[in-house]
C-alpha cells in the first residue's frame, strides 16, 4: 500500500512539472486502445470505424499537444542549462580570481610580517640605545660603599676636605656628601672649611 501511495505522489509531482508528458502518455495509451479495438474487431461497421477514427484522432491530437508542450519544456530546460553553464563559468572565473587574490593577500601578509620583524628589531635597538643614554644621564654615585669603607680603614686618621663650588648642581653636592660619608665611616678626619660641605 505504501509503495502505491509513493507512486501516486511521484506521478502527481511529475504531472505538475511535465503536463505535456502526461498528455503524451494518455494519447499513446488511447491510440493503443484504438489499435487493440481494430485488431480484436475485424468485422466492424462504418459507424464503429468512424468512431474509432475520431477517438484515434483525439488521442493523436493529445500526443501532438503533449509533444509541443514538452518541446517548450525542453527549450526552457536548455535555456536554464545554458544559463547555469554561464553562471558556472562565471563562478569558475570568480573562484580563480579569489584564489589569485588570496595568493596576493598571503604575499602581502608575509611582507607585513617581515616588516613587523624588522620594525621590532629596530624598536629593540632603539630601546637599548635609549636605556644606555638614560643610564649615562643617571646621577653619579659611589658604588660598593661597604667595600670602599673596609679598604679605606687601612688609612684611618687621614685628614680630608670635601667641597663643591657654590654654583654646583645637586648631583655634585650629593656625590660630595657620599664621599664625605664613606671617608668618615673609614675613620678619616674631616677638616671643615668655609666652602666645605658638612
Amino acid at each position: 500500500m505504501r509503495w502505491i501511495s509513493s507512486l501516486l505522489l511521484y506521478a502527481w509531482e511529475l504531472s505538475k512539472r511535465h503536463p505535456g508528458l502526461v498528455f503524451v502518455l494518455i494519447g499513446v495509451a488511447g491510440e493503443g486502445v484504438e489499435l487493440i479495438a481494430k485488431i480484436c474487431f475485424r468485422h466492424r461497421s462504418e459507424k464503429f470505424d468512424s468512431l474509432l477514427d475520431r477517438i484515434g484522432f483525439a488521442f493523436w491530437a493529445l500526443v501532438v499537444l503533449g509533444l509541443v508542450m514538452e518541446f517548450n519544456e525542453a527549450a526552457k530546460t536548455d535555456r536554464d542549462f545554458s544559463t547555469m553553464t554561464v553562471l558556472a563559468a562565471q563562478i569558475g572565473t570568480t573562484n580563480a580570481q579569489l584564489v589569485a587574490s588570496n595568493l596576493v593577500n598571503k604575499a602581502i601578509i608575509e611582507q607585513v610580517r617581515s616588516n613587523n620583524n624588522v620594525l621590532a628589531m629596530q624598536l629593540d635597538d632603539s630601546i637599548k640605545a635609549r636605556l644606555e643614554i638614560e643610564m649615562s644621564l643617571l646621577p653619579r654615585t659611589l658604588k660598593n660603599r661597604d667595600e670602599s669603607i673596609e679598604r679605606l680603614k687601612a688609612y684611618a686618621g687621614t685628614k680630608f676636605i670635601v667641597f663643591c663650588a657654590p654654583s654646583a648642581d645637586k648631583e655634585c653636592r650629593d656625590l660630595a656628601i657620599s664621599i664625605s660619608f664613606v671617608l668618615t665611616e673609614s675613620s678619616w678626619v674631616f677638616i671643615p672649611k668655609d666652602f666645605a660641605i658638612n
